[in-house]
């Protein structure tokens, strides 16, 4: 059965770029916070927006040509926005890895993606340079906590770059599928402009939205809907390098946290996390959670330790991601309530056939 978005259609999209559909927010907030370090300094949208068009002239002068691969090896921090779109400004497309991977892991995807250039963290660097003799398109190889020092080396602007948003790439992350080793999913500027516009028009997150930024960079969930997303709308993002749920809890006490995005297990972790009562959470308007099931009993855990909605979000990195989520209950708390298709996106719903010998008596 094929069921169709109830919202309202957002045709026709714009075909703009990435840095495009954000640019607009890094004058209209330039002094407010865009990012917070969890345990450092914070930057103005207006910073670090200068910081990735200055990047991104420092990559063109140094050889960085349209349609280059350009990796990001790194937990999630401020700097990593600036690699991404410091590469988006030179022409480049943007591939991440995770900073838990081992050689192989980084070999195969630096190797089939044809990297030129790479951001790592400094632990990382070691690594990196181990492989460089087996990867002969790598050419530059840069510590990711360097980025502020590379932009503010270079003139103020990029030279201009003709993107096709429909045809040329911005990002190339890796999904490893069902089957053999991972594999880069295309996603150009317009599969991710498009997505961006859909996933703000639900109105969940504004500019009075403060986001807590522990789900990974390098997957595509915080990469649109927490990165890219809140830029866009004017959010002040604070960043986690990973998940700790005390960190977590003291954060959104001491930065009032409005909106959390969440997956199952950290869910979980924080519905457990002892004392709770210690950390005021009033703050919170809702957690979603994606990128694996959510159990209904998990949901409901969660709802009362928080003291929010929790909603439940569906995407793959295939569709840039968000493809279906739960409107917001009205008044209550119901968590096998349906997820419906994003906007101008439709979905098949197809029983589940029953396994050879398996009981039908439930």
């Amino acid at each position: 059965m094929i069921i169709h978005s109830p919202w309202f259609s957002l045709e026709p999209y714009p075909q703009i770029t990435l840095t495009q559909i954000l640019e607009s927010s890094a004058g209209r907030f330039q002094d407010k916070p865009a990012f917070i370090a969890a345990e450092g300094p914070e930057y103005t949208f207006g910073h670090i927006w200068e910081a990735c068009r200055r990047l991104g002239r420092y990559l063109q002068d140094n050889g960085l040509q349209k349609g280059d691969r350009v990796a990001i090896l790194s937990a999630n921090a401020p700097e990593y926005f600036v690699a991404f779109y410091g590469t988006l400004f030179a022409g480049g497309v943007v591939t991440t890895l995770s900073p838990l991977y081992k050689e192989r892991e980084i070999l195969h995807q630096m190797e089939d993606c044809e990297a030129s250039a790479i951001f790592a963290m400094r632990p990382l660097l070691p690594l990196v340079e181990s492989l460089r003799e087996h990867l002969p398109t790598l050419r530059h190889i840069h510590a990711i906590e360097d980025v502020w020092e590379l932009a503010k080396e270079s003139p103020p602007e990029p030279h201009p770059v003709e993107i096709d948003p429909r045809t040329d790439l911005a990002a190339l992350p890796y999904s490893s599928g069902t089957t053999g080793l991972p594999k880069g999913v295309m996603l150009s500027h317009y599969n991710l402009t498009s997505n961006v516009r859909q996933l703000l028009a639900t109105g969940l997150t504004d500019s009075y939205s403060v986001l807590l930024d522990f789900l990974p960079f390098f997957h595509i969930y915080g990469m649109t809907v927490l990165m890219a997303c809140g830029f866009a709308i004017g959010a002040t993002q604070v960043v986690m390098s990973r998940f700790d749920p005390a960190l977590c809890l003291e954060l959104i006490q001491r930065h009032r946290i409005t909106n959390l995005f969440v997956a199952p297990p950290a869910l979980l972790a924080m519905a457990n996390f002892p004392d709770i009562d210690r950390y005021d959470r009033s703050s919170l308007q809702f957690v979603l959670s994606g990128a694996a099931p959510l159990p209904p009993e998990v949901a409901q855990q969660g709802g009362r330790a928080l003291q929010c909605t929790v909603l439940q979000a569906y995407g793959m990195t295939e569709t840039s991601p968000r493809h279906q989520r739960q409107p917001p209950p009205p008044h209550q708390r119901r968590h096998r309530r349906p997820a419906y298709p994003r906007h101008d996106r439709e979905g098949r719903l197809s029983r589940r056939r029953p396994r050879a010998g398996a009981r039908r008596d439930r």
